[in-house]
């Protein structure tokens, strides 16, 4: 259980990473978000929930064989590099 939803953890991150960075880059992106769900940070929180329980049940069924701390390790540098990423985006859009 503890791969499904380390692995599932990872997807989200990744996935918020780049819709945050696309949102801002395409600005029907963050209206569309914001349109259907009152605002974008709503709607990116709600799909990013939706992207953990979606892909944490798929990978219940489909048992990963990725040893954990592997997984546990990846999830730690998937932290660090969506986090720079989006650091280093923002400060490039405030000083452009």
């Amino acid at each position: 259980m503890i791969n499904a939803t380390v692995l599932s953890a990872i997807l989200t991150i990744i996935y918020i990473t780049v819709i945050t960075v696309a949102g801002e880059l395409y600005p029907p992106l963050k209206e569309f978000l914001a349109k259907n769900f009152s605002h974008h940070w709503i709607g990116k929180s709600i799909t990013a929930i939706l992207v953990f329980v979606v892909f944490a049940g798929l990978l219940l069924v489909l048992k990963p064989k990725i040893k954990t701390a592997f997984l546990l390790n990846l999830l730690s540098a998937i932290s660090i590099v969506s986090a720079l990423i989006l650091f280093s985006f923002f400060a490039w859009e405030s000083f452009r």
